[in-house]
């Protein structure tokens, strides 16, 4: 596939057009400022900014664990490939729980066993997730280097190959613009889990039910995105249809809050395993 190569390491950086400071992120080591050092500069905690926290060194769970933290905390935040954005406001919340995470972190990969490196820091977020969303599915372990490449045992190259073959170049210009229409269902999918989330804790949450009742519309109206399979995509519209469609039912047809709850918190098991 074009654009794949064993390659030393290369420069990766974020995306994010309102992100203020990125903070790299190292299993080793608790992260302060006194870490980070002069990668981090002082957050003003005005409205608009954000700070992004670079998880490229850790393993694909450890991650996910974050993702749940963030969400169980309502603190809102965007995933861009392995970099996650939050408000400069709620900084000093979201350090404590990276903390967390990485005291219960481990490498992917052992530094036992020979390993390959692939070039992707220079792909678009939205391929870099496709393929993570790949070896996820397929079961290899795989890390991101701190250049942001991916590192994957030596004896899966066959795996991992086969994998890249099925991915769309992201070196084609039409491949390119699909990327970003993905980037856009992986945020549809972050609003839909968030409310999800919270109504499966709360059914009545006003918010939460205008996001499913635009949302599901909004998801009924794509096609499927790269790495779905016709019949798992159907189920996905289907589940945020069911949501919606009792939220939204009145009289006779009503839905009760326990039925809600336990349709929002499908739709939310449904969701955690692509945000």
């Amino acid at each position: 596939m074009a654009g794949v190569d064993d390659a030393d390491d290369q420069v990766a950086g974020s995306d994010g057009e309102t992100i203020d400071d990125t903070i790299d992120l190292d299993l080793d080591a608790d992260v302060t400022d006194a870490d980070v050092g002069a990668d981090v500069t002082e957050v003003d905690d005005g409205p608009g900014r954000e700070v992004a926290y670079d998880c490229a060194p850790w393993a694909a769970e450890s991650r996910a664990m974050l993702a749940s933290l963030l969400e169980s905390e309502d603190i809102e935040h965007v995933w861009q490939g392995t970099t996650v954005s939050i408000r400069a406001e709620d900084r000093t919340t979201v350090d404590a729980l990276v903390d967390e995470v990485e005291a219960a972190a481990r490498p992917a990969l052992s530094a036992d066993v020979p390993r390959i490196v692939y070039s992707v820091a220079g792909w678009p977020v939205d391929f870099q997730t496709a393929l993570a969303d790949a070896l996820t599915a397929a079961d290899l372990p795989y890390e991101w280097d701190e250049a942001g490449d991916l590192m994957v045992y030596e004896e899966h190259e066959a795996e991992v190959e086969a994998i890249l073959e099925l991915l769309p170049d992201p070196d084609d210009e039409d491949d390119l613009r699909s990327a970003d229409d993905g980037l856009a269902v992986h945020k549809l999918f972050d609003r839909l889990f968030a409310a999800a989330a919270k109504l499966a804790k709360s059914p009545t949450d006003g918010s939460s039910v205008l996001a499913i009742d635009s949302g599901a519309v909004d998801l009924e109206q794509l096609s499927p995105p790269f790495g779905f399979e016709p019949a798992e995509w159907a189920k996905l519209v289907g589940c945020a249809e069911s949501l919606r469609s009792g939220l939204n039912a009145t009289g006779d047809d009503a839905v009760d809050d326990d039925e809600i709850a336990a349709r929002a918190a499908a739709l939310q098991a449904f969701l955690a395993r692509y945000v």
